[in-house]
């Protein structure tokens, strides 16, 4: 893409006590489990709760203030000055460490919107993990490595994802392509609701400190409550005929591009079959594969990969460590497998964990190796919480793909 976003020295550098990133034992949290309500059931502001008792409301507020500070202070910085190459020397070294590192993870084609992005992209989940400035100097070090995409939500810390991008990237809108999403109602019935949906777009905007947004996506838009007024949960139901292109969801995001609030709409998922037929039925720019390839669970390459190259749209994966699968090698789920390991996917580890031990390289860079193979993807997201757990994944892409029997045999493993 034409230019790199550049911004002024971190202070205090990344050196933020390190937390394990996305480790947790047994299967991925289902999603539906996770909400935010308040007005018309969605809470528009930031909120905590007992779950999330390491941000505080008052915290956050703090930090927003501090953002909004360190925010003027560097317009005032730049005002006067062609660009901010002419600004402080703290300015022009990491102009020039951006150029430096520019092009280290490759581009590929975003679909058919003719831009192109990092293979390598950031997913805002865990970025509250740790606190607010290790998420944010977490998105400077993406920027600061080349990568070109960045991905958040309102489910993601109840808000606190997007605020931190909102501090750390301002009012930058270039060198990169930015994404957020619509949907996790806790009252079903808000789904289908334009004025709710209206209400979280305007909050995630406000929160992200920006007039518009790159990509605007359906979050789980395999989730029933998109597409019927049943009022029922769950993913997609066998046999019902939904009208997938009238509901509302849809009409608000053709609504949201109309007005300039975003350029590009798109779906994001985590049932493969659920994915394709979602995206058979609608004309969007993006598809967000979550949960569905990786070392060992490839269930996008049958069903979803082959409609989004028929219809131009961008594939995105997501979820690619498995929320915690695949960041280091756990002996104990050998000795007794959690309830979603069957005795065929223990098996698939036990190789997987040898491997590992004969390449001597870690499970996070396996993974990001193995899937720069897959040409039929534009990016594939990493969460992190920290720069230091970024920089591991961006070390993996720039080294480029794996050893080709090596891949090979990590390819004999999938189901």
């Amino acid at each position: 893409m034409a230019g790199r976003l550049r911004l002024r020295r971190r202070q205090g550098g990344d050196s933020a006590p390190d937390t394990k990133y996305g480790d947790r034992a047994g299967p991925a949290r289902d999603p539906r489990q996770r909400h935010s309500a308040g007005v018309h059931g969605y809470r528009p502001r930031v909120r905590h709760t007992a779950a999330n008792t390491r941000h505080s409301s008052r915290r956050l507020s703090r930090h927003t203030r501090a953002g909004q500070a360190e925010h003027a202070g560097r317009h005032r910085a730049r005002r006067g000055v062609p660009g901010i190459a002419g600004g402080s020397d703290d300015q022009r070294r990491v102009a020039a460490r951006g150029r430096r590192t520019a092009g280290v993870v490759e581009d590929r084609e975003f679909g058919s919107t003719g831009l192109k992005v990092t293979a390598l992209g950031l997913g805002g989940a865990p970025l509250s993990e740790s606190c607010f400035a290790d998420g944010v100097a977490t998105i400077r070090h993406a920027i600061d490595a080349g990568l070109t995409y960045f991905d958040t939500s309102p489910l993601y810390g109840q808000g606190m994802s997007q605020a931190i991008y909102g501090t750390a990237l301002s009012a930058q809108d270039t060198g990169f392509l930015f994404a957020t999403k619509l949907g996790h109602f806790r009252d079903p019935r808000l789904y289908r609701s334009p004025d709710a949906l209206r209400a979280q777009l305007h909050e995630n905007l406000r929160l992200l400190r920006r007039e518009r947004v790159d990509l605007l996506q359906i979050h789980e838009a395999d989730f029933h409550s998109w597409w019927s007024d049943d009022g029922q949960g769950g993913r997609l139901q066998d046999g019902v005929d939904y009208d997938f292109d009238g509901a509302p969801v849809v009409e608000i995001l053709r609504e949201a591009r109309d007005r300039g609030q975003c350029r590009f709409i798109g779906i994001s998922g985590n049932t493969a079959g659920d994915m394709a037929r979602v995206l058979q039925a609608l004309d969007v720019d993006t598809c967000l594969m979550a949960f569905n390839y990786d070392l060992i669970w490839r269930g996008a390459r049958e069903k979803v990969i082959p409609l989004a190259r028929q219809k131009g749209a961008a594939l995105i994966l997501g979820a690619i460590l498995q929320y915690g699968r695949f960041t280091q090698v756990r002996a104990d789920w050998l000795a007794s497998p959690p309830d979603w390991m069957t005795e065929d996917v223990r098996e698939r580890f036990v190789r997987l964990y040898d491997l590992q031990a004969e390449s001597g390289l870690s499970l996070v860079e396996l993974t990001v190796r193995f899937l720069l193979a897959e040409p039929a993807f534009a990016t594939m997201l990493i969460g992190a919480a920290t720069p230091v757990q970024l920089e591991e994944s961006v070390a993996a892409a720039r080294r480029g793909q794996l050893p080709a029997d090596l891949h090979t045999r990590i390819e004999a493993l999938g189901l």
